[in-house]
């Protein structure tokens, strides 16, 4: 049997989808216009889509649970009104204006035999802006003490770090321990974001596991990233 790239990479991607059913709700946003990157791993966050200015291109709304009865879909567009949208149920099609820069499709599916799931495509235009994916790592240990300490630890994942214009921080219940921000469960970071301290600490750690969010906002108008992450304090 000769096995073409093609049917690795499905298989690869079915191997993947299958994975993260298995951890919870799955839904996403298909279309052909997806990066290769995002269909292999489409129930991840920050799914990417590239488009040329000027053109139309279909999408459609999947719950890997079952069937939604119920559809809403969504956008927003860079500038306003360069993008409109059709909706056929469980697929819509989206016209972009020859000024489109980049902007978002958001589909929330309910109802039916699905559970409930919301989920986002992020859109740029070919050859324009190229839009990343920040994120970042923490890790917490309790080592014996009420309060422990850990740390935050920033992955800019091939973005050029003078496009983020800010980044917003929720500690979930733990705080700065030094730097501009010292004793916040939070905050803004503005550049230079090395004026800024990754040491954490003052969580409880009675309470157990806890989340830490961040928002990465850009200068060169792509729309703002969330990234969130679980993190469960280690003795």
């Amino acid at each position: 049997m000769i096995v073409s790239p093609q049917n690795i990479e499905n298989s690869i991607l079915n191997k993947n989808l299958s994975n993260r059913e298995a951890l919870g709700t799955c839904c996403y946003i298909n279309g052909s216009t997806l990066t290769s990157s995002t269909q292999l791993n489409l129930c991840a966050p920050n799914a990417e889509a590239v488009v040329n200015a000027g053109s139309t291109a279909t999408y459609q709304y999947v719950n890997a649970t079952g069937t939604s009865s119920s559809i809403t879909w969504s956008y927003t567009a860079n500038p306003v009104n360069s993008m409109s949208l059709t909706v056929n149920g469980s697929s819509v099609s989206v016209t972009f204006s020859s000024s489109f820069i980049n902007g978002t499709l958001s589909a929330a599916g309910s109802g039916g035999t699905a559970q409930t799931c919301n989920t986002i495509l992020n859109i740029t235009k070919s050859g324009g802006t190229v839009c990343c994916s920040p994120t970042f790592d923490a890790f917490y240990i309790c080592d014996g003490t009420v309060k422990g300490k850990g740390a935050v630890v920033p992955f800019v994942n091939g973005c050029d770090v003078n496009t983020i214009s800010s980044i917003v921080w929720n500690l979930g219940g733990a705080k700065w321990v030094a730097g501009p921000l010292a004793g916040q469960s939070g905050g803004t970071m503005l550049p230079p974001f090395n004026q800024y301290s990754k040491n954490i600490g003052y969580y409880q750690c009675q309470y157990g596991m806890f989340q830490i969010s961040a928002t990465y906002n850009f200068n060169n108008g792509c729309p703002p990233k969330t990234y969130n992450l679980n993190v469960t304090p280690s003795n």
